[in-house]
């Protein structure tokens, strides 16, 4: 063989080794990125998960207590009681806003809707913002 062709053969497999180690580096720096943002995602929901839960559980309750027992007439005797009726209703409302607005502001750079559960917690958020958006329950609930 001349120096030539053991030039080329050596050049070919040093190009091979090249773009093996390459597509490794890509492969793995992909796989590390990802399970990275996994476990942020992780991280993210695990520590806003509760304050979520107890804001919409305290409006559930609200809203509940408003339409089946329909504690806005029980309370229009006295004047007193119905402001308060209103005040802590409102501030229902606006704790579970304010903690919507708090994870989409926190979690629009994660990948917000990867994975079951958080593909639920979204379903569930966009299901109670359509119901707010939504007349069929009367314009006085509209947002």
């Amino acid at each position: 063989m001349s120096d030539s062709t053991i030039a080329i053969i050596v050049a070919a497999v040093a190009l091979a080794g090249t773009i093996i180690t390459a597509g490794f580096s890509a492969w793995f720096a992909y796989w590390s990125d990802k399970h990275k943002r996994q476990r942020e995602l992780r991280v993210f929901f695990a520590k806003y998960q509760d304050a979520i839960l107890l804001a919409s559980q305290d409006l559930q309750s609200r809203l509940y207590n408003i339409a089946d027992y329909k504690i806005t007439e029980f309370y229009s005797y006295d004047g007193r009681f119905k402001d308060n009726l209103l005040i802590y209703t409102a501030f229902v409302v606006g704790q579970y806003l304010s903690w919507v607005y708090i994870i989409r502001q926190r979690a629009q750079f994660l990948q917000y809707e990867t994975g079951q559960t958080n593909k639920r917690i979204t379903s569930a958020i966009d299901a109670v913002s359509d119901e707010w958006l939504s007349d069929l329950h009367g314009e006085c609930f509209m947002l």
